[in-house]
C-alpha cells in the first residue's frame, strides 16, 4: 500500500475517534451527569408527593402573576395540590379547545374572549369561576395628535384602528367603536397585528397624519406614549365592566373535582392578600413574575403596570357575582351586567351575530364556590379588612372647569325624540333614557353633556328655552336613574335643519385633562 495513502488512513481513523469520543463526552455532559445530578437532589431533598396537578391554561400577561407565585403554589402544596401553569401566547382559540377536550382543568379569559371563542367552537366547555383583575389602564388606544387628536377624529370611514386581533385589545377598540363611532361600525376598520412589538413597530414607522390609532397593553403602551407626539385617545382607566379578567373551570372537572376547587379558589385569594399586603405589594409581585419570563422591569415599570391593574378581591368577588345587597356594589356592574353589556357591542360591532346566551347568561359563571366562602364568612389574612372599591362620584366642577374638559367624544346613542313644540319625555323617549343610564356604568369617569335641539326659525329666545327644558328633562329622568347629577350639565342649541335632529337631544363625553 502506498505509505502516503496509509498515512491518510490513520489520520481519517484517528479523526473519526477523537470526533466519537468528543461526542461521547457531549452526551455525558448533556445527558449523563444532569440525570445523575438530579437523581442525587432528588434523593438528598425533601421529596414532594401531590396527590392532584391542577393544569392552568395563561398567558404571561403580568394580571396573572398570583397563579404563578410561590405564595399561590405554597397554598396548594399544603392540601397536597399542584399547579403546572400553561403559557400558550395568548392563543385564546386554542385555550378554549384545551379546555373542552380537558386538556386543561382551568383556564383564563377575558369575558369577552370567553363569549368570543365559547361561540366560535359551539360550547362553553368552562364556566367561570372568580374575577382575577380588571385592566385600569393597562390596556390603551393612542395615536399620533396630528393625526388623531382625540377619539372623536376617528368617526370617519377611511380610519383605522391597528390591534392584535381576536384579542383584549379588539375588544377594547370595538367598546370605542359601538359607543362613539358609528362611521367606522361597518367598515373595514381593523388592522391586524400579531402581536404587541408588532403594533409598536407599525406606529414608529407611520405617517403621522394618517387618521390611524393603535392598541396596546403594558408595558408597550407605555413605550409608545413615550413617542414624540403620541397622545393617548381611549384607555380602560376610563371604562368599567369591559376588559375583565376571569377563572374558568372545566366543567366536567368542577363536578368530578369540587373539593379541589374551592381549595384553589381559597388559596387563590389568600395568595392575593399576601402579596397585597406584602412589602413592595403588587408590584414587588409584577417585577419577580416578568424574571420568569426573561423580562427585566425597573421599579417605576412595575409601578406603573401593577397600578394599571385592579386585582379583585374577595369581597368584590362576593359583590360582583350577586352575592351582596346591591348597596354595597357601590356603583359596580354584577357579573351578568357585564356579560350583557360586552355581548351588546360585540353584537352591534359585527363581532358576534346575536348574544349567544341571550337571557341565559348566568350560564356562563358559577356562584356556588364563592356563596359556600362568603357563608362560611371567609377572608384572607387576620382581618376582614378587605372592601369593595366602587365607583366614586365625579366632583362638582364650575363653569370654568367644565370649558377645560376634553372632549372624547360624541356618544353613539338614540336620539331622544320630542314631539314639536313639546319637552315631556315620551314612553320610546324613556326607554332611549335607560339605555344611555345603563351605557353610562361603563364610563364612571366620563362627565356628559347634554344638548337640547329645536329648529331654528321662529322665535331664537323662546326655542332655546325649549331646547334646555328638553336637555333638563333628560338630564333628571338619568339622575332619577341613578346618574350622579355632578357629571352632567346641560345646554341648547339651534339647528337650521328640518330633520328629526332639530326635535332631540345628543350627548357628548368628555374627561378631565391628563
Amino acid at each position: 500500500m502506498d505509505p502516503k495513502l496509509a498515512a491518510r488512513r490513520r489520520i481519517v481513523v484517528a479523526l473519526i475517534i477523537l470526533v466519537v469520543f468528543v461526542g461521547i463526552g457531549i452526551a455525558f455532559k448533556k445527558l449523563v451527569f444532569p440525570a445523575l445530578e438530579e437523581k442525587r437532589v432528588e434523593e438528598t431533598g425533601t421529596k414532594t408527593h401531590y396527590k392532584t396537578n391542577v393544569r392552568i391554561g395563561m398567558d404571561s400577561f403580568s394580571g396573572y402573576a398570583v397563579l404563578r407565585s410561590p405564595h399561590f403554589r405554597d397554598q396548594l402544596g399544603r392540601s397536597e395540590i399542584g399547579v403546572q401553569g400553561i403559557d400558550d401566547k395568548a392563543d385564546y382559540t386554542g385555550r378554549m379547545k384545551a379546555l373542552q377536550k380537558g386538556d386543561l382543568d382551568m383556564a383564563v379569559f377575558t369575558i369577552d374572549t370567553d363569549i368570543i371563542n365559547g361561540t366560535e367552537i359551539k360550547e362553553f366547555p368552562g364556566t367561570i369561576l372568580f374575577l382575577i383583575d380588571e385592566s385600569f389602564g393597562a390596556d390603551g388606544i393612542v395615536a399620533f395628535k396630528s393625526g388623531v387628536a382625540s377619539a372623536s377624529d376617528l368617526n370617519r370611514a377611511d380610519a383605522k384602528i391597528i390591534a392584535k386581533p381576536n384579542s383584549p385589545s379588539e375588544t377594547l377598540a370595538r367598546h370605542l367603536i359601538a359607543n362613539m363611532l358609528p362611521n367606522l361600525a361597518s367598515q373595514n376598520w381593523l388592522v391586524k397585528a400579531t402581536d404587541m412589538d408588532d403594533v409598536l413597530e407599525r406606529m414608529k414607522k407611520a405617517d403621522q397624519s394618517e387618521p390611524n390609532a393603535y392598541v396596546l397593553w403594558e408595558p408597550e403602551l407605555s413605550k409608545a406614549l413615550a413617542l414624540e407626539g403620541v397622545v393617548p385617545i381611549y384607555d380602560t382607566s376610563h371604562v368599567s365592566g369591559v376588559i375583565v379578567d376571569v377563572l374558568l373551570v372545566n366543567r366536567k372537572y368542577l363536578q368530578d373535582q369540587s373539593a379541589i376547587v374551592k381549595t384553589v379558589t381559597s388559596s387563590y385569594f389568600r395568595a392575593l392578600h399576601f402579596y397585597g399586603t406584602a412589602d413592595g405589594g403588587m408590584a414587588k409581585l409584577v417585577m419577580d413574575d416578568a424574571k420568569l419570563n426573561g423580562d427585566t422591569l425597573t421599579d417605576v415599570q412595575a409601578k406603573k403596570i401593577a397600578d394599571g391593574i385592579k386585582w379583585k378581591n374577595t369581597m368584590e368577588n362576593y359583590a360582583q357575582f350577586g352575592l351582596l345587597s346591591a348597596a354595597e356594589l357601590h356603583g359596580l356592574p354584577t357579573m351578568r351586567e357585564m356579560i350583557v353589556g360586552i355581548s351588546q357591542f360585540l353584537v352591534k360591532t359585527g363581532k358576534l351575530k346575536t348574544n349567544p346566551k341571550e337571557g341565559k347568561e348566568t350560564d356562563l359563571y358559577f356562584d356556588e364556590v364563592l356563596k359556600s366562602m362568603n357563608q362560611s364568612n371567609f377572608h384572607p389574612g387576620q382581618t376582614q379588612d378587605e372592601v369593595v372599591r366602587g365607583v366614586a362620584n365625579l366632583p362638582e366642577l364650575t363653569d370654568a372647569q367644565w370649558k377645560t374638559l376634553l372632549k372624547v367624544g360624541d356618544m353613539d346613542a338614540k336620539s331622544i325624540s320630542f314631539a314639536r313644540g313639546r319637552a315631556e319625555i315620551e314612553i320610546q323617549g324613556k326607554r332611549d333614557v335607560a339605555d344611555v343610564a345603563n351605557r353610562l356604568k361603563a364610563w364612571p369617569t366620563y362627565y356628559l353633556s347634554i344638548i337640547g335641539h329645536t329648529r331654528g326659525d321662529g322665535d331664537p329666545a323662546a326655542n332655546l328655552a325649549l331646547a334646555l327644558a328638553r336637555a333638563k328633562n333628560v338630564s333628571d329622568e338619568l339622575v332619577a336613574l341613578g346618574v350622579s347629577p355632578t357629571r352632567i350639565k346641560t345646554s341648547a342649541e339651534l339647528l337650521k335643519t328640518q330633520s328629526g335632529t332639530a326635535q332631540s337631544v345628543t350627548f357628548t363625553l368628555s374627561q378631565r385633562p391628563y
